[in-house]
């Protein structure tokens, strides 16, 4: 646990000292934390105990996931983290970065050859997928999106088509920190439910 969460803890109880509070190591950040913060929202409102919601969320950090594409790796050079070498390699040959949130991180995973079509496609079929593999108390699937709003809109329409279960899409914009690291017209998608690297990495279906 950070010194600032303990820090923090200890100025809300100061404040509120009939309140029970627990910080959460979560792991995640953007619309993964946003999916985790809805879940315990609804849970705290559906008026489950302060035990039940810290046991739920904590499994459902175990469940959470947040993965999507790149369109450049033009802020990956800025911060030290690709050589330009390989970002000029990258442009030449159209590839794009497939990234994933692993241990509080986002990391590149992997990589496909695409143009922005090809983009939008993939997410496509990973909405999709999530939504056919989301876990089964969860009613969210967020849409994230650096300065690119229309892509993120048309893959929430499409994948409304395949939401039977009518679970909330929502669209959110990336916030600055992760928005630093990934670059403009990045998309992602958090939910909880299982994942496969070849959703986002195999272009051929």
């Amino acid at each position: 646990m950070s010194p600032i969460a303990t820090n923090s803890q200890a100025l809300i109880k100061q404040k509120f000292p009939d309140k029970k509070i627990h910080i959460f190591d979560s792991k995640v950040t953007s619309v993964a934390l946003a999916i985790l913060v809805l879940e315990a929202a609804i849970m705290a409102q559906n008026e489950q105990s302060f035990e039940e919601i810290i046991e739920k969320t904590t499994e459902f950090m175990e469940e959470v996931n947040f993965a999507g594409i790149m369109s450049t790796m033009e802020n990956l050079v800025r911060t030290g983290r690709v050589p330009r070498t390989k970002k000029f390699l990258a442009d030449f040959f159209s590839v794009k970065p497939v990234v994933k949130m692993i241990e509080g991180k986002v990391t590149v995973q992997g990589k496909i050859k695409a143009n922005d079509e090809v983009i939008i496609q993939q997410m496509k079929k990973f909405g999709r997928l999530a939504l056919e593999n989301i876990n089964g108390f969860s009613n969210h699937v967020l849409i994230g999106h650096t300065r690119w709003p229309e892509a993120a809109e048309e893959i929430a329409t499409y994948i409304e088509q395949y939401n039977p279960k009518n679970k909330k899409i929502i669209i959110q914009e990336t916030g600055a920190i992760v928005a630093n690291f990934v670059g403009k017209k990045t998309l992602t998608i958090g939910y909880l439910g299982k994942y496969e690297n070849s959703w986002l990495e195999n272009t051929k279906n």
